[in-house]
């Protein structure tokens, strides 16, 4: 965006919001003067309403001043970013274009460049217009009722300590509804999706739900991460051409199909109840322990049924 045209659009938000107020004071002085035998002095009126009017022209003014700068900057930051882009893609290694060139330039290119095109100007704005109505709320507040500006450092202070307190309560809540599943998603996907879950539940302040709504979010995660990595990856590329997509519904595979695709097994669900476990083809004890912590992830998210039908 560049240093001049963030300080201009700075500077046109801040006249905006307040001349806005000043606007406001000004009818508010307007509507308390004294009235004679129930009428206004003409004279009077007509500067009320000149100084009024131009407040709500500068107003304007300083609108399309402070918008036309900060549309510029998102632009001229749209144009520099792609140009970057483009050149570090056209200079990428032969490699890089080896599986799906075609994704991988395009995936480049569309959410990234959208944000900037369509979303960061909107996002400054509102920004800009949170910070200024809030200092002029305060400046207004503090000319009316004096008091409140020595209040307002406290009532900072302590809404920054609840808003502490509640993120580090949220976050706690988080990871201990998801500690169920970080022993059930393998080290590898556990260790990466779960704190991804948790941050997005984190961020939007919303709740985890329940635990089969959880699990869902972390099958959905899990899935995306290993399609990725299925579309970019080196090997099984013919394959790849005959099953592009991983299904997420769920299928019962029989014993042999589960200990062909995961390397572990038999399950002898018969010994559970006397607690007798024969040894996994990994060469490890056959307990339920260590096939909840050792089995790949994909079949444990992708087969829940799996073990009931072993």
């Amino acid at each position: 965006m560049g240093i001049p045209l963030f300080i201009g659009s700075v500077i046109g938000f801040m006249v905006l919001v307040s001349f806005e107020a000043g606007g406001n004071i000004w009818l508010s002085k307007w509507s308390d003067d004294a009235t004679k035998n129930g009428t206004h002095n003409k004279s009077q009126t007509i500067w009320r309403l000149s100084i009024y009017g131009t407040f709500g022209i500068a107003q304007v003014l300083a609108s399309v001043l402070g918008c036309f700068l900060l549309v510029l900057g998102a632009t001229r930051a749209s144009e520099r970013y792609h140009r970057f882009m483009l050149d570090s893609v056209l200079k990428s290694p032969m490699s890089f274009f080896d599986t799906t060139p075609v994704g991988r330039i395009i995936n480049r290119f569309t959410t990234d460049m959208e944000i900037l095109d369509n979303q960061l100007f909107y996002q400054i704005e509102g920004w800009f217009n949170c910070i200024f109505y809030v200092l002029a709320s305060f400046v207004v507040i503090g000319i009316n009722t004096p008091i409140f500006l020595a209040c307002l450092l406290p009532l900072g202070v302590l809404y920054y300590l609840i808003l502490t307190t509640e993120t580090f309560i949220s976050l706690l809540y988080i990871y201990s509804t998801l500690q169920y599943f970080s022993a059930n998603t393998g080290p590898v996907f556990g260790k990466i999706l779960l704190p991804v879950v948790a941050k997005h539940y984190l961020d939007s302040g919303t709740s985890i739900g329940s635990i089969t709504g959880a699990l869902a979010l972390i099958r959905s995660a899990a899935l995306s991460t290993w399609q990725d990595k299925w579309d970019n990856g080196e090997t099984g590329r013919s394959t790849h051409e005959i099953v592009p997509r991983i299904s997420n519904k769920p299928v019962d595979w029989n014993r042999e199909e589960l200990m062909f695709v995961t390397g572990h097994g038999p399950f002898p669900s018969s010994l559970q109840s006397s607690n007798t476990y024969y040894y996994c083809s990994c060469g490890e004890k056959g307990d339920p322990m260590h096939y909840d912590t050792k089995m790949s992830i994909y079949p444990l998210l992708v087969f829940p049924n799996s073990y009931s039908a072993i």
